[in-house]
């Protein structure tokens, strides 16, 4: 589905065959299992949605044109919608800092954005800087798709997004409140028994358009 949707996210007639596809083929599944247990549960859940892609841009090309080195002056790994740097000198943090700051697409993650999406390492291990485009835009070269693929649709936006929202949907109502993704990994402890674990905030990770039962 995660393919389907980078390709065909804003084509409805198309998503909406596919979901009754699988529709069909979970319920073939569902059913099977309660004849063996008419106890047993089924639960669907996705890790994020899906915004379309309606802008591109070359940070990569923007920050070459700096003239700093790899790896002498600094290191950078280009997601999708994500850049991330790791800075050795003063010289590659002003000019990195600056060229990020005059991106209007984007912006710098700061300490707090960080907290509040529950992704904070003090040893930055994932990037001293960490660079996020704005919904609905792409970097038009990165290190995970190179520079041919074009997708119609993208995730790893802030979870604010609308288009971000994930879901969780289950034939028996959950025992800890669906929030967000991270509640998932709770929800399972407590399905299978390995104890109380504590769910998430509010704010952490993906968010759920709808929690419930079906």
């Amino acid at each position: 589905m995660d393919s389907f949707l980078h390709m065909h996210c804003t084509e409805r007639e198309e998503v909406t065959e596919r979901l009754h596809w699988y529709e069909k083929k979970l319920s073939l599944v569902f059913e099977a299992a309660r004849a063996v247990d008419p106890g047993a549960v089924l639960s669907v859940v996705s890790d994020h949605g899906m915004t379309p892609v309606v802008r591109r841009f070359d940070l990569a090309q923007r920050i070459a044109a700096l003239r700093l080195k790899m790896p002498r002056d600094y290191l950078a790994v280009y997601d999708s919608t994500m850049a991330r740097f790791w800075l050795f000198n003063e010289r590659a943090r002003a000019s990195i800092s600056g060229c990020l700051s005059s991106v209007t697409c984007g912006r710098i993650l700061s300490d707090d954005d960080l907290r509040r999406l529950g992704v904070f390492f003090n040893d930055r291990r994932y990037g001293e800087l960490i660079f996020l485009l704005r919904p609905g835009w792409l970097f038009s070269q990165s290190n995970f798709n190179g520079n041919r693929w074009r997708p119609r649709g993208m995730h790893g936006y802030d979870p604010a997004d609308s288009f971000s929202d994930a879901i969780f949907l289950s034939n028996r109502p959950p025992s800890i409140p669906m929030r967000t993704i991270a509640d998932v990994h709770a929800w399972l402890q407590d399905l299978i028994g390995l104890g109380d674990i504590p769910a998430s905030q509010p704010q952490l990770g993906v968010r759920f358009a709808q929690a419930g039962s079906r």
